[in-house]
């Protein structure tokens, strides 16, 4: 299940992420709200936000944090802790702690985002469907499944509000649902959660703004389908299974590369579920495939 749900990635890939998250206009949200410019004239988030990027490109995650704790302190006692540009600070520093595993924290920090964000935005306003989302993905990483559950079945509503039903944002959370379907046992259940986060992301990935989100939409598009073919190969739907592994790596490839890790270990479960599919008529071959297949994960 952790593997799953794990979000260790690049610091390069995290900077670039932090550094448009202060390039974003939902951090504009004042201008929806009716709210005064500033009650700080010379802040610039985006500045801070490339200061600390800086930081995370030389792996310098504490600088980075420590830089942002500093900022919201002296905004929060300038402007006061219930300020949309402070919830935008917890949230960078929830995706920090998120990005490099450090989910208690990150839980804390998107808590506190999601909590100023409601009390002054609508419900489905970008910005507090953002947190809930991430704190949500926290919980599951932190295998809080039926909090979880809870939360993504309230987002999943506010989600479709917003952005109708064939939203790339409303497949991750589905993605998200069928996870935790699946830990309580729901193997049904999490199979049609998948199967609709496919469809949907099949979809979003044909017209997609520019390359970058296009590899995004891809990414999320060969998770969900390796989800769907784990929920299909315990259910011992084999061919099923091997089928939508296969367009999972393909779609991986692209993506990603050839020779990238994440493609080389979809590569072994494929190999994993087509010899299993092989040796269904001959249990002894069976359970020696499986004896060989965990023997080489541990390695």
């Amino acid at each position: 299940g952790q593997q799953r749900v794990s979000h260790s990635m690049q610091y390069k890939y995290l900077a670039q992420l932090i550094a448009s998250e202060g390039q974003s206009k939902r951090h504009c949200s004042w201008v929806d709200v009716g709210e005064q410019m500033s009650c700080d004239k010379d802040f610039n988030l985006s500045t801070i936000c490339e200061q600390a990027s800086r930081h995370l490109k030389q792996n310098e995650t504490t600088k980075a944090t420590e830089l942002f704790h500093r900022i919201r302190r002296s905004r929060s006692n300038k402007c006061g802790d219930v300020d949309l540009i402070v919830a935008s600070i917890h949230h960078i520093l929830g995706l920090i702690h998120l990005h490099t595993q450090n989910y208690q924290s990150a839980r804390v920090e998107l808590q506190e985002a999601t909590k100023i964000r409601s009390r002054k935005l609508d419900p489905d306003h970008s910005d507090v469907l953002a947190s809930q989302t991430k704190r949500a993905i926290t919980m599951i990483a932190l295998q809080d499944y039926d909090k979880a559950l809870s939360t993504l079945q309230r987002l999943l509503a506010n989600l479709r509000k917003r952005f109708g039903y064939n939203h790339y944002s409303v497949a991750i959370i589905l993605n998200c649902i069928g996870i935790c379907h699946y830990e309580f046992g729901g193997t049904l259940t999490a199979l049609k959660s998948f199967e609709e986060s496919v469809e949907i992301l099949q979809g979003s990935t044909k017209e997609p703004e520019n390359d970058h989100e296009k590899k995004f939409l891809l990414i999320l598009l060969s998770r969900a389908l390796s989800n769907l073919s784990f929920i299909q190969f315990k259910r011992k739907e084999y061919a099923e299974a091997i089928v939508a592994l296969e367009e999972g790596l393909k779609v991986q490839k692209i993506a990603l590369g050839e020779h990238h890790t994440f493609v080389k270990s979809t590569i072994e479960s494929l190999a994993f579920m087509m010899a299993v599919a092989n040796c269904l008529d001959n249990k002894d071959k069976l359970n020696q495939v499986t004896k060989m297949y965990c023997e080489m994960l541990r390695q």
